[in-house]
């Protein structure tokens, strides 16, 4: 069988779910959707100059902490910040560019708080991954916040707590 990994994994995602799908193997390409996709995975496949970066479906998670409220636009000075991401994802808008939610460090509290919404390039955008914890400097256009560098990466947010008060 093709792809008998896929599939092992394909069963096992819809076993855990619990949630009953049917899989139907239909011959040919019969219906407009699947015309639809073999249409442009045909033309895809036609233009191998394009820099192919995968499906980013983009991720969510919720904010840690007791945070109301909807992330607001990050007030960007060209400042550097120790952030979490909880949700990245394709900006629409541009096609050329991800849309990250994050939280940023409070020293005072020791802990990550505020909410705030900001973009990256779709290079920088793939460095940043939900959950992890960064020091990252933004542009300086408090309308249109720009991630600009991955400055550093900690594997969890009591890493990052770790390393700040001078225990590593």
């Amino acid at each position: 069988m093709e792809n008998s990994d896929l599939w092992r994994e394909l069963l096992s995602v819809r076993a855990k779910r619990g949630v009953r799908r049917d899989i139907e193997w239909t011959k040919g390409k019969k219906s407009p959707v699947t015309k639809a996709v073999d249409k442009a995975a045909k033309t895809a496949a036609r233009q191998p100059t394009e820099t192919d970066r995968g499906f980013r479906t983009g991720k969510v998670g919720r904010s840690r902490g007791n945070v109301a409220g909807v992330a607001a636009v990050f007030p960007a000075t060209g400042q550097e910040v120790v952030l979490r991401i909880y949700q990245t994802g394709a900006y629409r808008r541009t096609g050329g560019e991800n849309k990250i939610k994050f939280q940023t460090f409070s020293d005072s509290l020791r802990d990550f708080s505020a909410k705030f919404m900001a973009y990256a390039s779709l290079d920088i955008g793939s460095l940043l991954h939900r959950g992890r914890v960064y020091r990252v400097r933004f542009n300086s256009d408090l309308k249109y916040p720009i991630v600009v560098a991955v400055l550093e990466e900690f594997p969890t947010a009591a890493e990052h707590i770790r390393v700040k008060n001078g225990d590593g």
